[in-house]
């Protein structure tokens, strides 16, 4: 085995080529650190299972003709009393979730509730008689996209009730003769009534999420409805009376073209 002997000049190279080597990568290594350095975190995209019913593009009814039967405007305007601490609203409705009912509705053709099962039963003759009525199930998916495009409040409470249908909701749907149609948003929280209705057609509603009403509704329509939850045993005659004065003293004050003298 023989030795070479390393010349000076040999090891000048070699140290010259190492630092050479060293420096590259460290000049490397510091422009992609300082790269990095200067990017924002981008925020993650909605995802089809966090949100499904936002996620399919547009959709027209032509694709849900389930969900396009009847009006989809209407021209009465709709108002919700719910968050109108004053009056107290949740409570009427924590009366209505402890009764045996999950909604109940009036307009001047039909009175409807929604039982604990959530069967729904009409009555036609002022509450006398009852009758069950049978509802179409309709895709929570594609409901969502539908009432983003159709609501005739656009925006009115949409996050909520979209945050409902993402998380599996169940979705029910009535046809009337004349062209009014009911949704019912269902889930562990209760029921949320949808309506899509003609023309003049006056209403009142509550049900697990809001008390609502709309224009051209009459005093006398109000209090049939306050007269419609203590014959179901959601209200007493003395807590309907004082909710009663107190719903018309706010309509009068805040909302006088809600109210019809007929």
């Amino acid at each position: 085995m023989k030795t070479k002997k390393i010349t000076i000049a040999t090891m000048l190279l070699a140290i010259g080529l190492v630092a050479s080597v060293v420096i590259i990568f460290a000049t490397s290594a510091l422009d992609k650190t300082e790269a990095v350095t200067h990017v924002d975190n981008p925020k993650a995209e909605p995802s089809a299972e966090a949100v499904p019913a936002l996620s399919h593009g547009p959709i027209t009814t032509d694709l849900v003709p389930a969900l396009s039967q009847g009006a989809t405007i209407t021209d009465l305007m709709p108002h919700d009393l719910t968050f109108n601490k004053k009056y107290d609203v949740p409570k009427l409705i924590a009366s209505l979730m402890d009764s045996k009912y999950r909604g109940v509705y009036m307009d001047n053709e039909i009175y409807l509730r929604v039982m604990m099962d959530n069967t729904i039963q009409i009555s036609k003759d002022n509450g006398t008689v009852w009758k069950k009525y049978d509802t179409d199930e309709v895709d929570a998916k594609d409901f969502a996209k539908w009432l983003l495009i159709n609501d005739p409040n656009p925006g009115y409470s949409i996050e909520e009730v979209q945050t409902r249908l993402a998380n599996g909701a169940q979705v029910k749907h009535l046809v009337f003769e004349n062209v009014k149609e009911m949704y019912f948003i269902i889930d562990r929280n209760g029921v949320q009534i949808e309506l899509v209705q003609p023309e003049k057609i006056a209403s009142v509603l509550i049900d697990a999420q809001r008390m609502m009403i709309t224009s051209a509704i009459s005093a006398q329509m109000l209090k049939s409805f306050y007269d419609l939850l203590v014959s179901n045993n959601i209200l007493t005659e003395t807590h309907a009376e004082q909710d009663y004065s107190e719903r018309i003293k706010y309509l009068e004050k805040n909302l006088p073209n809600f109210i019809v003298t007929k």
